[in-house]
């Protein structure tokens, strides 16, 4: 596969990670597109991608348009004979898709046809799904339409975050595209078309997603924080207070009293009644502070918020 030109498109820490791994193989990568790089923080610091940062590590090319159309010729003009992409943001037009020889294929973090879009990993925790996996995929230029070749799953847990699920999902993308990569140059592969009549949607995060209603069942509430862990990272409101979450854990401690109720200390954090059961806030933010232990915060400034609900 050594003669084989590859031109890797993706992001964030996800594609990164898969792009490195790409790299180790016998391929040659002729060039990476990324998202371009973008101000963040307050001083709006130029920050680089992840994948424009393991590009630089590589010696690859990154080409990074603002707009992907405007950068059809750009990149064809490195003569790929596959396309592979993860996580790029953009939707990428036929004329870059039918460009290769062997074709255009993406690395999608969910079991297709469930949970087409840009938080499949948020999604899948939030909507309390058992389990997610990888699927490879033909590119086409709908929104992770494409036909099926390859998939991996995993099961979710009561105590996965975005952040763990993330990293288990990266191992498995390494391992599905290792394995159908052979049949996708050879283009021996097989492909099976998406039942659209199950297809779900994970669009990306919005502001009104972030904030956690504790006046729900104990899984729903568990699994919402759970999702946000590490990023966006959720918030509860105490009294017109925003109270960011950015660690828990389940218990299996009862306490009779209305969802929402704080109780004090419990089980080394903060402990909060949902469902006359007790959910522990093991990291916390108040607004403007940094994040501290739950039990830092109910011993100093959080001690008057005992026997307060969560709105």
């Amino acid at each position: 596969m050594s003669e084989t030109r590859v031109i890797f498109m993706g992001t964030p820490i996800f594609a990164a990670e898969i792009l490195e791994h790409l790299a180790g193989l016998d391929l040659n990568i002729v060039a990476s597109v990324s998202q371009p790089d973008r101000p963040v923080g307050r001083k709006r610091i130029i920050e680089k991608t992840p994948v424009h940062l393991i590009s630089e590590k590589l010696g690859i090319t990154c080409v990074q348009p603002n707009n992907i159309k405007d950068a059809v010729e750009d990149i064809t003009s490195y003569k790929p004979d596959i396309i592979i992409t993860c996580a790029y943001g953009q939707i990428i037009p036929d004329a870059i898709l039918n460009n290769p020889k062997c074709g255009a294929f993406n690395i999608h973090a969910s079991l297709l046809p469930a949970l087409r879009g840009g938080a499949p990993i948020h999604k899948s925790i939030m909507y309390g799904h058992d389990e997610t996996g990888i699927t490879i995929m033909e590119m086409v230029s709908k929104m992770d339409a494409g036909d099926m070749i390859l998939k991996r799953s995993i099961p979710i847990t009561n105590s996965h975050t975005t952040e763990t699920l993330e990293k288990e999902l990266i191992e498995e993308a390494k391992l599905a595209i290792t394995e159908a990569l052979p049949s996708l140059i050879d283009m021996t592969y097989k492909a099976e078309k998406q039942d659209e009549t199950l297809v779900t949607y994970a669009f990306n995060i919005s502001k009104e997603e972030e904030f956690i209603s504790f006046d729900r069942d104990y899984d729903t509430v568990s699994a919402h924080i759970r999702s946000l862990i590490d990023r966006p990272v959720g918030f509860g409101l105490i009294n017109d207070m925003k109270l960011k979450i950015h660690a828990i854990h389940e218990t299996k401690d009862t306490y009779k009293a209305d969802n929402g109720l704080i109780i004090g200390k419990h089980d080394g954090g903060l402990g909060v009644v949902i469902d006359n059961r007790i959910l522990v806030l093991d990291q916390v933010q108040p607004v403007g502070k940094k994040v501290m232990s739950g039990l830092d915060y109910i011993n100093g400034a959080g001690k008057q918020l005992i026997k307060v609900r969560f709105e």
